[in-house]
C-alpha cells in the first residue's frame, strides 16, 4: 500500500510540475525563453529558475525543504548572472512556526565546510536570490491553469477544459522531454500557437484526466458535429509500433479490416473513391507478411510501391472506379474498384508526409498522441490511447462515415 501511495504521489508531483511549468510559460514575456528541465525543472531565461515540489504529506520547514535549498544554492554558486532561484512547493501540512533563512541556514551549516561553502554565502544567497513560493492544492492549481489559458486564448471554459488544457499539458510533456536543451526552450507566443489549435479535436491527456468513456463520447460528438470523418474527407489512421508489435500478423490484419469495413457500402465496396489510410511503424517483413494476409481476405490496397521504390503520385491517386448500373443506366455508386484500402509503413509514408494530398482528419492510436513527422497544417488530429480501444474508434468511424 505504502509503494502504491508513494506512485499515485509521484504522479500527481509530476502532473503538478506540468501546471506549473504551463503557468511559467504563459506569465513570461513575449521575448522570453523558457527552458523545461533545465538547470532547474523550469528556467525562465534571465529572470529566474525554479525547482518544482508537490509535498503533501509535509509541512514547510527546514528538513522538508533543506535539499532543494542546497541544491539551488550550488547551481546559484555556479551560475552567479542568474538572479534569482525559486522553490515552487506545495505543502499538505501546517507548520508550527513560520519558515526563515536562519532555519534554514541551521539545517544546512554542517555540511557547507566539506563543500567549500561558508554560512555567509549561503545567508547572502538566501537573502538576495532565494526565494520561496507555496502552491496551491493540486485542484485548486490546476483551476488557476485554466483561468490563465482562458485569458491567453480569450476562449470559453468548455474549450479549456476539452482542447486547451490537454493540449497544454501535452506540449509541456513533449518540450519536458526532448532530448536536447534547444528542444526544451520555447516562448509564450510558440507554446500558445501550439495550445491553439482548434482542429486537434482531442488528445492522449483528455482521456488520462477524463477517461477513455468520457473521451470517447467528446471525440464521437465533436466527429459528428464537425463531420471530419465523414466518406468525402481524406482520413487517415496511424498506429504507434508499441500498439502492434505484440498482436500476431492476423490479428492485426483482422482489426485493420474492421476499421477499413467502415467505408464499404457493403463487403469491398466503397462508399467514396477516399478510402482509408492506414500507417503502420511496423519492420518490412512484417509488413509484407501483413499485405500478403489482407489479400488472401480479398482486400485490395494501394502502397504506392514501396516494396519496390515509392511513387507519392500513385499513392495518391484516388481508385479507379466502375460504377454500378441499374436498368442499363449508370448510378453514383461504386461497384469495382481497382483497390479499397490504403497500406503504407511509417518510414516510407514520413518523409513524403508534407508533398501527399493533405488529409483531413488523422487519427493516431497510441504513442501518446505524437508522430514521427509533424501533422499536415489544416489536418483535424484525434488520439486512441491504447489498440484495445478500437471497438470505439471503429463505432465512432461508423458513425462518421455513414451515408448523409
Amino acid at each position: 500500500m505504502a509503494r502504491q501511495r508513494s506512485a499515485h504521489d509521484s504522479l500527481r508531483g509530476y502532473k503538478y510540475q506540468l501546471d506549473a511549468s504551463v503557468l511559467a510559460i504563459l506569465g513570461a514575456e513575449t521575448g522570453e525563453a523558457v527552458t523545461l528541465e533545465g538547470i532547474e525543472d523550469i528556467d525562465r531565461e534571465g529572470v529566474e529558475h525554479i525547482q518544482c515540489k508537490y509535498l503533501e504529506s509535509k509541512a514547510p520547514w527546514p528538513s522538508a525543504v533543506k535539499d532543494a535549498v542546497m541544491e539551488l544554492f550550488r547551481h546559484a554558486q555556479a551560475n552567479p548572472h542568474v538572479p534569482m532561484y525559486t522553490l515552487y512547493a506545495h505543502f499538505g501540512q501546517q507548520a508550527a512556526e513560520p519558515l526563515t533563512i536562519d532555519m534554514i541556514a541551521d539545517a544546512l551549516e554542517p555540511g557547507l565546510a566539506a563543500e567549500g561553502f561558508t554560512r555567509a554565502s549561503l545567508l547572502t544567497f538566501l537573502s538576495t536570490r532565494y526565494r520561496l513560493v507555496t502552491g496551491e492544492q493540486i485542484d485548486e492549481h490546476t483551476r488557476n491553469v485554466h483561468h490563465a489559458i482562458k485569458r491567453a486564448l480569450n476562449s470559453t471554459a468548455i474549450e479549456v477544459e476539452t482542447c486547451f488544457y490537454p493540449r497544454a499539458l501535452s506540449e509541456a510533456f513533449r518540450l519536458a522531454t526532448q532530448p536536447n536543451t534547444t528542444d526544451r526552450t520555447t516562448s509564450r507566443p510558440a507554446f500558445l500557437a501550439m495550445v491553439n489549435r482548434r482542429e486537434v479535436l482531442f488528445g492522449a491527456m483528455l482521456a488520462r484526466l477524463r477517461g477513455i468513456n468520457a473521451y470517447i463520447e467528446h471525440v464521437t460528438d465533436e466527429a459528428d458535429k464537425l463531420g471530419v470523418l465523414a466518406s468525402t474527407r481524406w482520413v487517415i489512421v496511424h498506429f504507434a509500433l508499441s500498439q502492434t508489435s505484440l498482436l500476431a500478423v492476423p490479428d492485426l490484419c483482422t482489426r485493420i479490416q474492421a476499421l477499413s469495413a467502415c467505408r464499404f457500402r457493403e463487403q469491398h465496396h466503397l462508399r467514396s473513391t477516399l478510402p482509408l489510410t492506414i500507417v503502420l511503424s511496423e519492420p518490412k517483413d512484417r509488413m509484407l507478411e501483413l499485405k500478403c494476409e489482407a489479400l488472401r481476405r480479398g482486400l485490395t490496397f494501394n502502397d504506392g510501391h514501396e516494396d519496390l521504390r515509392f511513387t507519392a503520385t500513385l499513392f495518391d491517386a484516388p481508385p479507379v472506379i466502375e460504377r454500378r448500373r441499374v436498368n442499363r443506366r449508370l448510378t453514383d455508386v461504386i461497384g469495382r474498384a481497382s483497390y479499397c484500402l490504403r497500406l503504407v509503413r511509417s518510414d516510407t509514408f514520413a518523409p513524403h508526409a508534407q508533398t501527399l494530398h493533405t488529409p483531413h482528419t488523422l487519427v493516431i492510436v497510441g504513442n501518446n498522441g505524437t508522430l514521427p513527422y509533424t501533422p499536415a497544417v489544416g489536418a483535424h488530429v484525434l488520439h486512441i490511447d491504447d489498440i484495445s480501444d478500437i471497438a470505439s474508434l471503429v463505432g465512432i468511424l461508423k458513425r462518421g462515415l455513414r451515408d448523409a
